[in-house]
């Protein structure tokens, strides 16, 4: 069979299994670490790995948690959470954690409802940092109430006063009061802006000066409280006011963490990178060293899977070692696959070049894989892989795009109509033309834009390297033919942006031929750069 055959049988094979995509059981697990710790925290947390990304954020050094949408932010938080409330984590006394989303909304509304939108950013930041103190003041106040209901007296009052018992109510509490002032008034900007003013000073009271002197006691005679702060996903990366919101978040973190031997209060945020280059106001150099980036490697990822494989096929057992995961995982799934251009290759690193190294992503492999054991059980395990591995990748493509989609609703039209039926691997000129022949559905997206937003992404890299592997390669032996691997980085594997120039060589990611159905030449393998103790397709294999 022909390459061009063998793409053809794929396609038509992964469109009819596509049909079947909503009845795919999340077998190894959801991906979403909002259902998995809420509705099964002690598994949620038997299945945790403790990658180095962890150890160094559950220190109480660290502030700032930066990882693309789905690499593990919201697990990182919750195991912390869980191992503190367990009180097996002896570095916090008390923790608890902020739902930002409701908050974020209603904080990014309020300053468009008012006069304040049309300062600077700056401005409008200095504005909101203090909103995010009082918040966070609060949510310290919340849980002393619940700890210590008899002896914060001062606390307790004010919370009952204001609704501010719980979270929830404070938010559902402030955005109705909002809204029943600006309700049917002529002017809205300014009755706006004079509602949320007479709002804050009412929460700012004196009661609140004292709860919080009470709040600085209590902490001081019971021990430190942190605050985990989970921020949400749908963000306007190119509006003023939203970002500011966040960066006025960011700062309030980062003022109570410098104030913390005084006020015993830590707070910890997570953060996508994706949203990092547009706060312009964050300075990373000063906290360089309180700074973490979630970096997944293949030996990680690889026990992620085999802890959930072992745990789906031994249901009766409520934990194991993680040897004794990896033991099951690697003899279930063969050690080597075959690609669809008929090359040998490590299993684990063929599912891998077809994600981004997310978790999530990962997991919505071996779940589709299977999903395919069972609805074709006469077919040889390994045979099923490519039809896994490329199962899901128009929804990875969309997954990868989706914060810039307020750019630009039409971010996917866009790069399908790039990508449409093009080579897999091109130069910087013919980049431009590609980019420039689709001026119809960018709108108001310049060149360079769809460029940039194309490589933050992480669907379009640049070749660094080109390997050759022939017969003299030991993992390859008996190939019979040369195989070129282009070795290519992209934007998630680093922390800066990949520069542009005119001599740059662009490659697709892997998991985007399918989708924009790309000529790929036969014997050769877009590779990621590898990192670690990773899979190196080019060099000799060691057991």
């Amino acid at each position: 069979m022909s390459i061009e055959e063998k793409y053809e049988h794929a396609y038509v094979y992964s469109e009819m299994i596509t049909d079947m995509q909503e009845t795919i059981y999340p077998y190894l697990g959801y991906g979403n670490a909002e259902s998995e710790w809420s509705e099964n925290p002690q598994q949620a947390h038997n299945q945790f790995i403790k990658i180095n990304s962890y150890e160094e954020f559950s220190d109480p050094s660290t502030i700032l948690l930066i990882g693309r949408i789905g690499t593990g932010k919201t697990s990182i938080l919750n195991n912390l959470k869980y191992l503190i409330e367990r009180e097996q984590e002896n570095r916090y006394k008390f923790v608890t954690m902020v739902e930002s989303s409701k908050y974020f909304f209603q904080l990014s509304r309020s300053i468009r409802l008012s006069e304040h939108k049309d300062l600077l950013y700056a401005e409008i930041e200095e504005l909101l940092i203090d909103k995010w103190n009082w918040l966070i003041n609060v949510t310290a106040m919340q849980e002393m109430n619940k700890k210590f209901p008899n002896t914060t007296k001062k606390i307790k009052k004010y919370l009952e006063d204001n609704n501010l018992v719980d979270y929830q109510q404070s938010t559902a509490y402030i955005i109705d009061a909002i809204c029943d002032n600006v309700e049917d008034v002529d002017n809205k900007v300014v009755q706006g802006a004079v509602a949320l003013r007479k709002i804050m000073r009412r929460l700012y009271s004196v009661d609140f000066k004292d709860a919080e002197a009470e709040l600085k006691d209590t902490l001081k005679d019971e021990g430190n409280c942190l605050i985990l702060i989970d921020t949400i996903d749908k963000y306007h990366v190119d509006d003023t006011i939203s970002l500011a919101v966040i960066s006025a978040l960011y700062a309030a973190c980062v003022n109570f963490s410098n104030s913390y031997s005084r006020d015993r209060i830590l707070v910890k945020i997570a953060l996508p990178s994706e949203i990092m280059p547009n706060l312009i106001t964050i300075n990373t150099e000063k906290i360089v060293n309180r700074i973490v980036y979630i970096r997944w490697n293949q030996k990680d990822l690889t026990k992620l899977i085999a802890i959930r494989l072992f745990s789906y096929k031994h249901q009766e057992v409520d934990e194991c070692s993680i040897d004794e995961a990896l033991t099951y995982f690697h003899e279930y799934y063969s050690e080597t696959c075959i690609t669809e251009t008929g090359i040998v290759f490590n299993t684990m690193a063929y599912c891998l070049m077809h994600t981004q190294k997310k978790p999530r992503q990962l997991l919505s492999i071996y779940n589709s894989w299977l999903f395919l054991e069972k609805q074709y059980p006469g077919k040889d395990r390994m045979e099923l892989i490519s039809n896994a591995v490329h199962l899901n990748q128009e929804l990875m493509i969309k997954g990868a795009l989706s914060i810039y989609v307020n750019q630009n609703s039409r971010v996917f039209e866009i790069f399908k109509r790039v990508f449409a039926g093009s080579k897999y691997c091109f130069s910087a000129s013919e980049l431009d033309a590609m980019i420039k022949n689709c001026s119809s559905v960018r709108g108001e997206m310049d060149a360079f834009s769809v460029k940039r937003m194309l490589l933050s992404s992480g669907l379009l890299g640049i070749q660094q390297e080109l390997h050759y592997i022939n017969e003299n390669n030991e993992y390859f032996k008996n190939i019979g033919k040369i195989i070129r691997i282009k070795e290519v980085v992209f934007e998630y594997q680093l922390k800066d942006q990949l520069p542009i120039n005119g001599n740059s060589t662009f490659a697709l990611h892997p998991i985007c031929y399918r989708v924009t159905h790309n000529i790929v030449d036969e014997n050769t393998i877009v590779y990621p750069k590898p990192a670690g103790d990773e899979f190196v397709p080019w060099q000799k294999q060691t057991s």
